[in-house]
């Protein structure tokens, strides 16, 4: 963080416009991140795409959305469903993602557990991790990071002690 050794004393107003400048950079990588690491693991799927019909027909098709931190934008594929004929994007589908949206349903209304797994998540890619598929793993319906990577990123970032 080169601003904070630049030299001078900055303002407070300046500092804090810098350090939301950065936070929303990273918080725009971790969800474009987010959006292919389920696009990977979905695809990965292979048994239970097939078990529904949906074969993949090409990957990259790219795609921005509009959240509370700015455009997002990632890559994904676009699968076909042998038994109806359809065609969909099974990542958007999964994370509520409707064809026709350019701005997240949400930007300001996310859940206290999904802010504390942003969090932990920018603390653990701060600290040099990198998010992949394998942080991922299915709960029910939807993918969920595993506690491992919590735990580390919570371990990672602890707050020095005033003696």
């Amino acid at each position: 963080m080169g601003f904070l050794s630049a030299g001078k004393i900055r303002k407070l107003e300046e500092l804090e416009n810098e350090l939301r400048k950065k936070s929303d950079n990273l918080n725009i990588q971790l969800i474009s991140t987010y959006c292919e690491i389920i696009d990977e693991a979905i695809f990965k799927d292979r048994a239970g795409r097939e078990k529904k019909g949906y074969v993949a027909e090409h990957k990259g098709d790219k795609r921005e959305i509009y959240t509370q931190f700015g455009n997002a934008s990632f890559s994904r594929r676009y699968y076909r469903n042998k038994r109806d004929g359809t065609y969909s994007y099974l990542a958007d589908e999964a994370m509520g993602i409707e064809s026709y949206d350019r701005v997240s349903s949400r930007p300001v209304g996310w859940s206290r557990e999904g802010l504390k797994a942003m969090v932990e998540l920018r603390v653990y890619c701060y600290n040099g991790g990198h998010v992949e598929t394998k942080h991922i793993r299915k709960s029910k319906d939807s993918y969920k990071v595993k506690k491992e990577i919590l735990s580390k990123a919570t371990k990672v970032y602890r707050m020095p002690r005033e003696s």
